[in-house]
């Protein structure tokens, strides 16, 4: 019989300030945003000795954009840098990531448009997934995060054209997307007899190479078929190696 008792407590505060100007045809923003989480983690296994871990994340981000339009272009531009640290009792990390996206719309007729998607997003470890403390799952699985994972960065690029009338639509759009670093969980098997989760599975928080995402895919939509009726049917084709 496995006994588990976990208790936790944690507490967050979350500031932002932002500064908006207005043009004829451009909209520029400004904007700091700041939160720091704290949780702390009281563990204990049949009765065992308690084990408590304490950690702080604080997250920083600076980010602006740019929105406009030239003649049939339409645009949007936004950048940020993202600070992230995060600690426990020992030890801290901290990671600076830039953010980004960019979409462009240029309409080539009244009913065709043709649109372009970037992003480049970095993706951080939540704070159990940077706690070392190790957690029993069943009789034959453990879990434990990692202070040592890195954030992933994730990046796609996206490209549709789209026909839109009073009563049909059609969109294709192709899209490709590649994360670096992806967390996953790397499961082991626990050999070392000295070990007290000998004969037991770990399974740790960790960082793989890369995967790839490639998407195509066919959306129509027909609307007001006797005046109440609406069909929508989509095919695509999607790839995914990691």
């Amino acid at each position: 019989m496995q006994h588990n008792e976990t208790q936790n407590k944690s507490w967050r505060i979350n500031t932002e300030a932002l500064y908006t100007r207005y043009y004829d045809n451009i909209t520029m923003r400004y904007g700091i945003n700041y939160s720091h989480n704290y949780r702390r983690n009281d563990y204990v296994e049949n009765g065992g000795v308690e084990s408590v871990s304490n950690l702080n994340r604080d997250n920083l981000y600076l980010y602006g954009d740019i929105a406009g339009k030239w003649k049939r272009l339409g645009y949007s531009i936004g950048i940020g840098a993202k600070y992230y640290r995060s600690a426990d009792d020992a030890r801290s990390k901290s990671w600076l990531r830039l953010k980004s996206t960019v979409t462009l719309n240029y309409r080539l007729s009244k009913r065709w448009s043709l649109n372009y998607l970037f992003m480049y997003d970095p993706k951080l470890p939540s704070l159990s997934m940077l706690s070392d403390q190790v957690n029993t799952v069943d009789d034959v699985m453990l879990k434990v995060g990692n202070l040592n994972v890195k954030p992933s960065t994730w990046h796609r690029n996206r490209l549709y054209l789209r026909y839109q009338s009073e009563t049909f639509n059609a969109t294709l759009w192709g899209s490709y997307s590649r994360t670096d670093n992806p967390i996953v969980s790397n499961v082991s098997y626990i050999s070392d007899p000295s070990s007290p989760y000998y004969n037991m599975f770990m399974n740790r928080i960790g960082n793989g190479n890369f995967d790839d995402n490639i998407n195509v895919q066919l959306n129509l939509g027909y609307h007001k078929l006797f005046n109440h009726l609406s069909l929508f049917a989509e095919v695509g084709y999607d790839d995914y190696r990691m």
